[in-house]
């Protein structure tokens, strides 16, 4: 009889232990589900995306929930922003009111359709190649943002029926960054995609015209810069393995088009690169095309850099260090001939000084990006002589790569260099970087 009720009170206890269990993962599970959410909730037949974003706010909170839209270059392409059947309020901030009793928020985003014609992708819109059968979706002119969220959130589909590509694999969908993060892009559909294995990354490459492609070799050329900017700087060993897959986007644009854009987000970017009507290239169109992947690929870089170690910067330092490394990284895998060419057309030493960039940092602040460009142009031509500086002080042994790190992960306010990097290059090359800096910078 004892070991009757041993094996009973025994038997009991296992299954006490099941069912703390069992709750114990429930709690976890919904703890996991209570994060905020974005999902594609269907695609209609002219390109209208309707999205969601299911919200669980902290039950302690008083505060209102407000959406916004980035305030990127992007133009909103949101509408019809509801809770029910009930359309949304903005105030007069331009954020829109969340009821309390809404847990879910709908809107739908009006894609451009963009088929037989070039695509200049400076304004970062959502854009509909329809008869490709995939859509860019840009998450600064689509997405809206909660206020003062801090935390990363996840992009997934209502349904399997709906493909969707992005760069970083996070919580059973595709990564969005915090709102003091660069944006991401998305790709719906299924365009052509060629996945590479590079230095330590994975790179989906997605391609709207893979023949033009093939042609003219950017894929090839992109793996060298990345092996180039690989070599350059060290991704930190904690860095995570799904934050090492990239996403590059590449869409073809007019040779009539002024200049070739790109866009860096935090794990993807979108880039432009030119079509001759011929469908033939010439080697002064390739390096423009080039040198907008090398840029935007920097940027990227950059940010997995610093992952250990966000810092503030300037928009000019980012600029012109991303234009003069992306220079560097084409000057190492250009033939002579072609290198000629390239050096005189996008590395003009001896251009007049236009304006300062302090000055140009406090008109960009302003929302004045009247002299922007200058951040690539004259950015490039003193990030070179700045360099020269160096290498002709030390013999040769220490240039700008050598100070780099310090330089990124350096603290910049007011478009002012950090004080670390300058009291380096300082000690290399002494009154050379004062002189440099009173002309370019203060």
């Amino acid at each position: 009889m004892l070991i009757h009720l041993y094996k009973i009170n025994h038997i009991n206890k296992i299954k006490i232990i099941y069912i703390i269990l069992f709750y114990f993962i429930l709690h976890l599970f919904n703890y996991a589900l209570a994060d905020n959410i974005y999902k594609i909730e269907k695609i209609s037949s002219n390109g209208i995306i309707t999205l969601s974003l299911s919200l669980f706010p902290d039950k302690d909170s008083v505060n209102t929930i407000k959406l916004f839209m980035r305030q990127d270059l992007a133009t909103p392409q949101v509408e019809n922003i509801r809770c029910g059947n009930n359309v949304l309020v903005q105030d007069s901030s331009g954020y829109w009111l969340v009821p309390s009793a809404c847990n879910k928020v709908y809107w739908d985003v009006k894609s451009k359709q963009v088929d037989d014609q070039f695509v200049d992708i400076a304004e970062q819109m959502t854009l509909n190649f329809k008869k490709a059968g995939w859509i860019l979706f840009s998450e600064s002119s689509s997405l809206l943002r909660i206020h003062n969220n801090t935390d990363p959130l996840s992009l997934l589909v209502s349904n399997k029926t709906i493909p969707l590509l992005g760069a970083t694999a996070y919580n059973n969908g595709w990564l969005v960054p915090p709102e003091d993060g660069a944006p991401e892009f998305f790709v719906i559909g299924r365009p052509a995609i060629q996945v590479e294995r590079i230095a330590e990354f994975t790179v989906s490459y997605v391609i709207d015209n893979p023949k033009q492609i093939n042609l003219l070799e950017l894929l090839n050329s992109h793996k060298k810069i990345l092996f180039y900017f690989s070599k350059l700087l060290s991704i930190p060993t904690q860095l995570p393995k799904n934050e090492k897959s990239l996403l590059l986007i590449l869409i073809g644009i007019d040779e009539k088009n002024s200049q070739v854009n790109g866009a860096a987000g935090r794990r993807s970017f979108i880039a432009n690169y030119i079509v001759e009507k011929n469908k033939t290239f010439n080697s002064l169109n390739e390096q423009y095309s080039l040198l907008t992947l090398a840029h935007e690929q920097f940027h990227q870089f950059v940010d997995m850099v610093r992952f250990d170690q966000p810092g503030e910067s300037s928009v000019w330092i980012e600029e012109s260090l991303a234009q003069y490394y992306a220079i560097k990284s084409l000057q190492s895998i250009l033939l002579k001939d072609d290198l000629i060419k390239f050096n005189k057309k996008f590395l003009q030493t001896n251009d007049a000084i236009k304006l300062k960039f302090i000055e140009i940092e406090q008109q960009i602040a302003q929302g004045n990006y009247e002299n922007y460009p200058l951040c690539y142009s004259q950015g490039a031509q003193f990030w070179y002589e700045f360099d020269q500086a160096l290498l002709t002080s030390s013999n040769n042994s220490y240039g700008l790569d050598y100070l780099l790190p310090e330089l990124i992960k350096g603290e910049s306010k007011e478009g002012q260099l950090p004080q670390l990097f300058i009291e380096k290059a300082y000690n290399i090359a002494g009154n050379k970087i004062d002189g440099l800096l009173m002309r370019y910078v203060k």
